[in-house]
């Protein structure tokens, strides 16, 4: 919260040697830094484990070489946030090394590409927050994380089906506002029992229900299997694209209307659809 600005020579050459060898926290938020992410962050700052360059004016790509040593050494990042940039570009194929990543935040820049596949085998990986980016391609892979407590993927350009399930230690899925198509998968996120937001409205080529199949002809999720805000709805509330069986008008507050689902068979209202 200074007001920085220019190149970011903060990360390239400021302090010492010795200084920069034993930094571990950097933080340089909000402020008006532009430029590249320097290449040499981990050859400079060998020991770091927390880097926020959040709300600055950073632009271009994101350098392949960035936070690593050689191909197949670990390096020491946890947290890193670089939301609120102009950021373009990929993902560097070393993500697959930064295994004691806890959290990636990356939200509103201008990220186009395919996420690498090494994204879904880190396995400390927590939060993995990429909204508001172009981000294209499938998220076939996702329920292969090991760790992912909150995941928020939504106002992308990803296409596909969902993924065929979410990782067991989900408690926050936003894929709402990109081209995913084809049917929500049964069961869909019935395995993650600490799930208690899941987005998937606006995607105009999604459909189906959240249901699990049992003895009973058709049981939702609400069976007391789940109880979580669940938001399908598309953003006309003349037209929804994903339908939790049928839905009734609770409250109006502005634009926003509030429906709870009365889930078929099942008498709860723990499915809320949200109209926006």
């Amino acid at each position: 919260n200074n007001s920085l600005t220019g190149p970011n020579p903060f990360i390239a050459h400021a302090g010492s040697p010795l200084l920069l060898e034993q930094m571990r926290y950097l933080e340089l938020s909000h402020n008006q830094l532009t430029g590249s992410i320097p290449s040499s962050v981990c050859q400079t700052m060998p020991n770091l484990t927390s880097l926020y360059l959040v709300d600055n004016l950073l632009d271009s790509s994101f350098p392949e070489e960035f936070l690593t040593l050689d191909p197949n050494s670990t390096i020491p990042i946890k947290r890193l946030w670089l939301t609120n940039n102009s950021l373009t570009g990929s993902l560097p194929a070393s993500i697959k090394n930064w295994r004691d990543l806890v959290v990636l935040k990356l939200d509103h820049n201008q990220f186009n590409s395919t996420l690498p596949n090494g994204l879904w085998k880190l396995p400390n990986l927590k939060y993995l927050h990429l909204s508001d980016n172009k981000f294209v391609g499938s998220l076939q892979g996702v329920e292969k994380s090991l760790s992912l407590i909150s995941i928020h993927l939504d106002n992308n350009l990803f296409t596909g089906t969902l993924p065929t399930s979410l990782p067991l230690t989900t408690e926050v899925a936003w894929f709402n506002y990109n081209n995913l198509t084809g049917q929500i998968p049964p069961c869909f996120g019935v395995d993650s029992a600490n799930l208690t937001s899941l987005r998937l409205h606006d995607n105009p080529g999604l459909s189906g229900d959240l249901y699990c199949p049992s003895d009973d002809e058709y049981s939702t999720v609400c069976g007391g299997v789940f109880s979580y805000q669940v938001v399908v709805a598309a953003s006309d509330p003349n037209t929804t694209t994903t339908s939790l069986v049928s839905a009734s008008t609770t409250e109006t507050n502005g634009n926003s209307r509030l429906y709870t689902c009365d889930c078929n068979k099942v008498d709860c209202s723990c499915c809320e659809c949200y109209y926006y």
